[in-house]
């Protein structure tokens, strides 16, 4: 179809003046050192030991020759073992290496997302929106978790597809494959983004079969049918993955999906002037290439699988195991709909600084100041007050999806002008299917490992209807959660949003953490010279969910999981006299994870000598 490869606005070729690409280059300079600063100061902050552990020993596993899935078992998809056990090589073995790839990826990350910014605002707007993004993202939570990795890649992604919307080369539609078939390799969650993609491709074919200069209308019932029916499944595919109950989980996980595909559904009925096999042509001739891209490092990594003949050991570790797994133990449910109550407020403040006149929208402006200046004060005071803010940001991301989806399907979208309409789309559908990072697991900090792309959609829509007036109280409101994020939420304080309240932290000084500050360190410490001084064959048993044990005692698991043992795993350990030393983990982050009475009692009889360290049970053998 011609219009699939001809301009549809030429905004997006435009090329930005000299001096505002300066400028930008200054400003991006000024929040790389800003962004470099603040997370360096928390580098070693921010400890978790189930989820320290469980990078270390998977990476550890790997340096030693072994495959994730078909040598151990491995929660995520497995790829980002390769990288820590590259830095475990490069800057030794020790838990604060793992931490510097991602911080490094940190740091070029952040550009990527004034980029993005930039094409949706003007710089100082853009300059905004990456402060924002960048106080509610790592800082919070240093320890390299793969959904970090998800977020920075999928950034990376939107701003290839917004580069590709400029220059219309293919080049960026691969580049944008790859990145997401790098997401999907480091954890499964990475095909949120893949679906966020094929949403806006849909879209973007739907633009250039609407901007045809062809008088003819030819219904293409084909194409239509075949898109329906594809939406339909789609629908069907996420509630089936989230199974929804209760309101919290339709409100953050149905309602945003929803309503992103409820556009394409709305634009799907308007009169189409090209032919059906016209239509599919055009949108296979971009999801191709983007697919091509994605299936190539997917296919890299797999190799070893085909050669070992254990693809599907490794399909059902990714999609089997892995998947139930999570989802019998990890389960914390978002917010209910009566947490609307608390997004309230900073909602009213924008409406007013959008439906005022420029005096009465300065004077609220100033108002509301001075009232989140309290709440500040305040919120460090009292602990709940804390949690009723950072809620009220959980709250406004579907409200934002759902407002900018309206806004997209009604006619004033014309406004935004072709590219703009596809940028917010992409971005719209970002923020929606990568929300479900929080599925099942809602807890805190996974709000921060998608909010930043929830932050360039709030501009992306604030910008398509922002008028001078609204300016002053976008600043307020905004500003107020950046100054939360920076004063009260940080890895010393990001805790108290979920189940612990820990100690003041101190310095691991055991060689294997490598200066990480954790609450307690004498507990680790006690409890890795324990294991060490009764092993005498260089293993341990520890369970459950306890696997920095393995790594930093630096003894071997003789079981194919280091998060947790089974039953007949330790039935078996037992029978055959592998070991000497169990550790046990009396207060496991999930309850569900306990060992039985059963299990209990035959650990007792086999390893009648006990002493304790904390959480940390150590039994040997006389």
């Amino acid at each position: 179809m011609s219009n699939c490869v001809t301009s549809i606005d030429p905004s997006s070729v435009t090329e930005q003046p000299a001096a505002s690409m300066r400028q930008a280059i200054w400003i991006c300079c000024a929040l790389l050192g800003f962004s470099a600063a603040l997370a360096s100061a928390y580098f070693k902050f921010g400890w978790i030991p189930g989820d320290d552990g469980t990078l270390a020993a998977g990476a550890a596993r790997v340096l030693h020759g072994q495959l994730p899935h078909r040598d151990f078992v491995e929660n995520y998809t497995g790829g980002l073992n390769y990288i820590h056990g590259a830095a475990f090589r490069i800057f030794g073995m020790n838990l604060a290496a793992m931490r510097i790839p991602v911080f490094c990826l940190f740091l070029c990350w952040v550009p990527a997302v004034f980029y993005v910014a930039w094409r949706i605002a003007p710089p100082w707007g853009a300059a905004s929106a990456t402060l924002l993004c960048v106080v509610w993202s790592l800082p919070n939570y240093p320890t390299p978790m793969p959904s970090w990795y998800n977020l920075f890649l999928a950034t990376f992604g939107i701003a290839c597809l917004f580069r590709y919307l400029e220059t219309r080369h293919k080049r960026w539609l691969y580049a944008a494959g790859l990145l997401a078939g790098a997401s999907f390799l480091i954890k499964i969650v990475g095909l949120y983004f893949v679906g966020a993609v094929l949403l806006f491709l849909v879209f973007r074919e739907q633009t250039l079969n609407h901007s045809s200069q062809s008088e003819k209308v030819s219904g293409a019932l084909l194409y239509r049918i075949f898109m329906f029916g594809s939406l339909l499944m789609f629908l069907c595919s996420v509630l089936y993955l989230i199974h929804p109950h209760g309101s919290g989980r339709i409100i953050h996980f149905v309602i945003p999906v929803g309503a992103v595909t409820a556009v394409l559904v709305a634009r799907e009925r308007r009169p189409s002037p090209g032919e059906s096999w016209q239509r599919f042509a055009c949108l296979f001739g971009m999801i191709v290439p983007f697919l091509v891209g994605m299936l190539a490092p997917v296919g890299v990594f797999l190799a070893p699988y085909f050669v070992s003949g254990s693809v599907g050991t490794f399909l059902h570790g990714v999609f089997g195991i892995g998947m139930a797994r999570v989802s019998g133990l990890a389960v914390y449910d978002p917010p209910s709909a009566i947490g609307f109550i608390i997004a309230i407020p900073p909602l009213v403040a924008l409406w007013i600084g959008f439906s005022a006149k420029p005096r009465a929208a300065l004077m609220a402006s100033a108002v509301v100041a001075v009232l989140e200046i309290l709440l500040l004060a305040i919120s460090g005071k009292y602990e709940l007050m804390s949690q009723l803010v950072f809620e009220s940001a959980l709250m406004l991301a579907p409200i934002c999806v759902v407002v900018g989806a309206v806004g997209l399907a009604s006619e004033s979208a014309a406004g935004m002008g072709a590219v703009g309409q596809q940028r917010l789309m992409l971005l719209l559908g970002a923020a929606a299917l990568c929300a479900l990072v929080q599925f099942p697991f809602a807890a805190p900090i996974y709000f921060c490992y998608y909010a930043p792309l929830l932050i360039l959609a709030m501009f992306a829509v604030i910008s398509s209807w922002q008028k001078s007036a609204s300016v002053p109280m976008l600043c307020v409101v905004l500003g107020f959660y950046f100054l939360f994020a920076a004063v009260r939420m940080n890895p010393t304080r990001i805790y108290r949003f979920s189940f612990t309240h820990p100690a003041a932290m101190s310095r691991l000084s055991l060689p294997e953490a490598g200066g990480l500050l954790v609450p307690s360190p004498e507990t680790y410490e006690t409890m890795v010279a324990m294991v060490r001084s009764h092993s005498t064959n260089n293993q341990v048993l520890a369970f459950p969910e306890c696997p920095e044990v393995y790594f930093l005692t630096g003894l071997e698991n003789p079981t194919r999981d280091d998060s947790g043992a089974r039953a007949d795993d330790v039935y078996r350990v037992l029978a055959s006299n592998e070991i000497n030393v169990v550790v046990i983990d009396q207060k496991p982050y999930f309850a569900a994870s306990k060992p039985t009475p059963e299990v209990m009692a035959a650990i007792e009889r086999a390893f009648p000598q006990s002493s304790s360290s904390g959480k940390y049970l150590v039994r040997w053998r006389r």
